[in-house]
């Protein structure tokens, strides 16, 4: 085991700052690379807030059609419900996005795990370039 050596405090520069870089050129060029480096990434930061720039990145993601079906139960009274069954085929990237789009287009935003009942989402394959769910023109809400 090798035995561990110390710095001496002889070569910092400030003895009483004992966490102060040992060697301050090799740290002044290490924050000038990063500054170097903060530069070309500056680019590709504002890029992201471009409108235009943003809308070709979502044009480019891949977007699945689903299939979402269940039973909403809403409450009626006091310890009763009305079950309602609900089918919806939506155009989006994930099963969240599904769920979230099928809730806009039935117009009713219950929980996933206690407002439906024998929830399904199942993904029925890829979707075509362009293609949207098609939504209500408008939407109630309850």
């Amino acid at each position: 085991m090798a035995a561990k050596t110390e710095t001496p405090t002889a070569t910092l520069p400030n003895p009483e700052y004992k966490f102060a870089p040992t060697d301050v050129d090799a740290h002044t060029a290490d924050l000038q690379r990063r500054a170097a480096e903060r530069e070309k990434k500056q680019q590709v930061l504002e890029d992201c807030l471009d409108p235009e720039v943003a809308a070709r990145h979502e044009l480019k993601k891949q977007r699945f059609r689903w299939r979402v079906a269940g039973t909403l139960r809403r409450a009626v009274g006091s310890g009763r419900f009305s079950a309602e069954e609900k089918v919806t085929v939506v155009v989006a990237e994930n099963e969240d996005q599904a769920w979230a789009q099928s809730c806009d287009v039935w117009g009713v935003w219950p929980s996933r795990k206690h407002g439906m009942r024998d929830l399904t989402i199942t993904k029925i394959g890829e979707a075509e370039t362009g293609e949207k769910t098609k939504m209500p023109r408008k939407l109630t809400y309850s």
